[in-house]
C-alpha cells in the first residue's frame, strides 16, 4: 500500500507499507516452511522554490515464522532500519543536483542493505553513505 498528501505549502509525506509472505512446498520437519514480515517505509519533503529537502525513514520488522510440524522458531534479530537525509537543487526543468546522507542499520541477524549495494552485507552491520551528483530528466 502506497499513499502520498501534497500540502499547498509544497510539502510532500508519503507512506509505504508491505506485507511479505514466504511459503514453501518443504515436507521435512523441523524446516521452516513459512515467514511473513511487515515493513513500512516514510518520506518527507520540502520544496523551497528551485531548493528540497527530504527526511525518509522505515523500519523491516523481524516476522515471524513456522516450521514444518510445528516445534519453537523465532525470527529475533532479523529486522532493520533505513534512514536517509537530502537536499537538491533544481539548475533547470531537466537538471539537479544533490547530495544525501543514508544508511541501513541491521538487527543482530539481518543483512539488508542500502541499494546500490556495496556487496556483501554481514548480519548485523550497519553501511552508511554519502552520495553526491547530478540528476537528468529527459
Amino acid at each position: 500500500m502506497i499513499a502520498t498528501y501534497s500540502f499547498p505549502t509544497e510539502t510532500k509525506v508519503s507512506l509505504v507499507l508491505e506485507q511479505l509472505t514466504y511459503n514453501t512446498d518443504d515436507k521435512i520437519t523441523g524446516n521452516v516452511n513459512e515467514y511473513k514480515r511487515i515493513a513500512w517505509y516514510s518520506v518527507f519533503k520540502q520544496r523551497f522554490g528551485p531548493h528540497q529537502v527530504w527526511a525518509s525513514y522505515g523500519v523491516a520488522n523481524a516476522g515471524s515464522c513456522t516450521r514444518v510440524g510445528g516445534g519453537p522458531v523465532t525470527t529475533n534479530g532479523l529486522g532493520a532500519a533505513q534512514y536517509s537525509l537530502g537536499y537538491s537543487y533544481s539548475l533547470s526543468a531537466a537538471s539537479d543536483i544533490f547530495a544525501s546522507y543514508y544508511g541501513t542499520a541491521n538487527d543482530r541477524s539481518a543483512s539488508y542493505a542500502v541499494f546500490p549495494s556495496p556487496g556483501t552485507v554481514a548480519p548485523g552491520s550497519t553501511t552508511q553513505g554519502i552520495g553526491l551528483g547530478m540528476l537528468f530528466t529527459f
